[in-house]
């Protein structure tokens, strides 16, 4: 008797986890489901350039301006000295 009810327990698992699979995908289908997609990956790639790729190109930036700058300032002071 308690295999039968395992079995069943495993069955309605499996028919739950399959309806939660089909509403997602019906939820995806429809107008609101694919514009909260959009917006979820619209904020996604913000996310991603502003915290991660951003900082990044702001720091490489300025160390190039920085040795742009000691290269300037070298080429002075030679002229001068």
């Amino acid at each position: 008797m308690r295999r039968e009810s395992k079995r069943y327990s495993r069955s309605n698992n499996n028919n739950n986890q399959s309806y939660k699979m089909s509403f997602i995908k019906k939820f995806a289908s429809t107008t609101v489901g694919m514009m909260a997609i959009g917006i979820g990956s619209t904020v996604l790639i913000y996310s991603t350039h502003r915290f991660l790729i951003k900082p990044h190109l702001d720091k490489r930036n300025r160390l190039e301006a920085e040795a742009c700058a000691e290269y300037i300032f070298q080429q002075e002071s030679q002229r001068r000295g």
